[in-house]
Formats: C-alpha cells, sequence, structure tokens
C-alpha cells in the first residue's frame, strides 16, 4: 500500500510540505489484501502524514446543532465516514471547535487554528480559509469531486446568489465546560437545484492542465490546488451565476 499510494501522490503534482485536504472512501485501503480494516487505515493516514511531511486536513463534520446534541471535539464522533473517525483519533491531531464542519488536523499549526475558534464555518479565519491562504491542495481518493467541501469557502467568498448566511445556536464541551456556541452557515437555497454539480469546473481544470487525475492500483484519486480551484470557480461564476450546482445544468435555471 505504501509504494502505491507515494507513487500516486507524486504523480498527482501535490508538493510536499504544504497543506493538504484529504476526502477518502475506504474502499482506497480495502482494496489492499488484509487492509481493510481499522489497522489497515491507521497505516494508510501514517503513509500519507509521513509523505507529505506538512498539514492535514480532514473532515470530520458532525451537524450537531440539526441533531441538537451537545458537540464535544473529544468524543462526538465524526458523521462522515469511519477513515476520517479513525484519522481524528491519531496522536498529534487536533480537532476544531465548529459543531457543524469540525476538521481534525495535522501539523505544526494545528492547535493555533483550534483557537481561532471561528464561528463562521466557511469563513476567512476557518480551516477553509486557511488552507486557501497557505496555497494548500485538495485530495480525493476514491470519492467524486462533488465532495469537495472547499466549493462551500469559495461559493461564500464570491457571495453566490443562492446561498445565505444562517445561525444555527448550539453547544460545546471544551474542557469539561459547557459553552453556548452560534455558528454561521452558508445554506443552500432549497427552491433551487440547488445541490454542488462540479462537472463544469472540472471540465475546465482539465482544459487548463490544472486538474491532476490518477489511479492509486484499481482506485481513482485527483488533485486540485485551491488557487487553481478558486481561480476556474471564479470565472465560471462569471459567466454563469449557477456554474457550480445542478441548476447551471438545466436550461430554465438562468
Amino acid at each position: 500500500m505504501k509504494q502505491a499510494l507515494e507513487q500516486a501522490l507524486t504523480e498527482l503534482g501535490i508538493p510536499r510540505g504544504g497543506a493538504l485536504m484529504v476526502h477518502s472512501d475506504a474502499m482506497v485501503v480495502a482494496q489492499f489484501a488484509g487492509m481493510g480494516n481499522a489497522e489497515g487505515i491507521t497505516a494508510f493516514w501514517t503513509c500519507l502524514e509521513q509523505w507529505l511531511g506538512g498539514h492535514l486536513l480532514v473532515p470530520t463534520f458532525t451537524y450537531s446543532p440539526m441533531a441538537a446534541e451537545c458537540f464535544d471535539p473529544v468524543v462526538t464522533p465524526s458523521k462522515v465516514g469511519l477513515m476520517t473517525e479513525l484519522f481524528r483519533q491519531r496522536e498529534g491531531v487536533v480537532r476544531t471547535l465548529d459543531p457543524v464542519f469540525s476538521m481534525a488536523i495535522s501539523g505544526p499549526q494545528g492547535a493555533a487554528l483550534v483557537a481561532r475558534e471561528c464561528h463562521d464555518c466557511f469563513g476567512q479565519e476557518s480551516p477553509f480559509g486557511w488552507l486557501a491562504e497557505q496555497d494548500g491542495w485538495l485530495l480525493g481518493l476514491g470519492c467524486h469531486p462533488d465532495r469537495i467541501t472547499f466549493t462551500h469557502y469559495v461559493e461564500q467568498q464570491l457571495a453566490v446568489s443562492y446561498r445565505y448566511h444562517k445561525l444555527f445556536a448550539g453547544q460545546v464541551r471544551t474542557d469539561g465546560h459547557l459553552r453556548e456556541w452560534q455558528a454561521d452557515y452558508y445554506v443552500r437555497d432549497l427552491t433551487l437545484a440547488s445541490e454542488i454539480d462540479l462537472s463544469r469546473l472540472v471540465a475546465l481544470l482539465q482544459e487548463r492542465g490544472a486538474w491532476h487525475q490518477v489511479l492509486c492500483q484499481r482506485v481513482p484519486v485527483w488533485a486540485v490546488s485551491c488557487r487553481d480551484f478558486m481561480s476556474a470557480a471564479n470565472e465560471l461564476i462569471g459567466i454563469e451565476p449557477y456554474a457550480l450546482i445542478r441548476a447551471g445544468g438545466l436550461s430554465h435555471a438562468i
């Protein structure tokens, strides 16, 4: 597994020592004999951390306020897959306090990102904003590009017409203390076909040679820099306001 993963990461052109947000599916690990278990997933994260030598950011979203549950970054399990849940439990990994879109982070700046206590889920002080500042990269392992949550940060930066700010009240437990928390989430307009559809964005990035995709053994993996992603999204939105959602492909959308 280690050799196949390192070869794929190198072919994708991901810079070592940088910041990388990872969207993953367990199939990328399960394809290797005897590795489709917690031990195999742990070994996978170790390989990725050692190869990168920088900052790994892994979504551990819980949507706790919507479920009327108290969010505890230490014990509340991730609701976006076993891969992410096992990553957040790793030694040296910290987790942000956002009760909606928490992020598990390994790397020297992880504690500083947690200390920001950003209440704007996709604001400039969020992990998404920090990733953009670092000219980080996005990596997908066996999952569809529409999983890219960074899209919502870009949408908020561009003030798209089909999303709006909505406050969610919840509770966060830190260091044994219960705190009231207001999360500002840039939600989508449900009267439109506003589900993410990045097919047009990926096509433009491919045309520019900025979308990188290879196979890790049998599983497709892809990567793109945040800078290229934001540049292409800005260009598309300037032409077609719904270019990043399903409504952009409907003839009656505009």
